[in-house]
C-alpha cells in the first residue's frame, strides 16, 4: 500500500511541469534588470501569451524601434528560459 502511494505521488509530481523564465526589463537609466519567475508552461508559450505590443509615438530617434515590447506595462528586451 505504501509503495503504491509513493508511486502515485511521484507520477503526479512529474505531470506538473514548471519552468523558470528570466524576463529582461529596461531600467530608467537605460540599463536592464532580470526578473526570475517560475511558470507552469514552457517559456515560449508564456512569452507569446504575455507580451504586449504598443506603438512608440514619443520622441523616436533615428533607427529606434517603432514598437515597444511590454510585460505588465514595463518595457522588455527579451527573456531567458530556465534561468
Amino acid at each position: 500500500m505504501v509503495i503504491a502511494l509513493l508511486f502515485l505521488t511521484q507520477s503526479s509530481l512529474k505531470s506538473e511541469k514548471y519552468e523558470r523564465i528570466g524576463i529582461i526589463f529596461v531600467t530608467r537609466d537605460g540599463g536592464y534588470t532580470i526578473l526570475r519567475k517560475q511558470i507552469n508552461t514552457d517559456c515560449e508559450t508564456w512569452w507569446q501569451e504575455n507580451l504586449e505590443f504598443r506603438e512608440n509615438n514619443l520622441d523616436r530617434k533615428p533607427y529606434q524601434s517603432h514598437v515597444l515590447h511590454l510585460i505588465n506595462g514595463k518595457i522588455v528586451i527579451g527573456y531567458i528560459c530556465n534561468y
